[in-house]
């Protein structure tokens, strides 16, 4: 299935958006603040279907504060957090500089997108029992899908379990 069929599925499984699609320069824009690209296909979503509000997992975050907030943030600003955190408390276990948060399935549940390779790994990040000063991040990531296509035609298809996601 090609990208472009994907997202007419989502589309026709979303019906209206939320939160309208963000432009072109939203894309530049939040990729200058987080220092690399986005996968190509998670730009596609944000174009063609809307700012956050759609998909697994209770939708994803929007890109920036027009879009899908959880907790006051963005996918933008979450990333940031989760960068200036080792700022604020130094720990020897740093956050990856390119996986972004997508949606929260609940407080301490959350699905991520590993960005470091164009095929964009979907990954579960648990920080229940999860100690920030004596274990990796790693540790605390699965994978969940190979990419982010996968992930949604996973979730079109009904085979992803719908959790009790994080009340907005």
């Amino acid at each position: 299935m090609t990208q472009s069929d994907l997202i007419t599925r989502c589309l026709n499984h979303s019906g209206a958006a939320k939160f309208p699609p963000v432009s072109r320069q939203d894309i530049t824009d939040a990729e200058h603040d987080l220092g690399f690209p986005l996968p190509s296909f998670l730009c596609d979503l944000y174009l063609r279907i809307g700012n956050g509000g759609f998909g697994p997992r209770g939708g994803l975050l929007g890109l920036n504060d027009n879009g899908m907030l959880i907790e006051g943030f963005h996918l933008v600003s979450g990333h940031q957090i989760m960068l200036d955190r080792e700022t604020q408390n130094p720990t020897p276990y740093p956050w990856p500089e390119r996986i972004i948060l997508i949606t929260n399935i609940n407080n301490r549940l959350w699905t991520a997108l590993d960005c470091s390779t164009t095929s964009g790994p979907v990954l579960r990040l648990d920080m229940n029992d999860y100690d920030f000063n004596e274990q990796r991040f790693e540790e605390a990531l699965e994978l969940e899908a190979s990419s982010l296509e996968s992930w949604f035609e996973a979730w079109l298809d009904g085979k992803i379990r719908e959790e009790n996601y994080y009340t907005r």
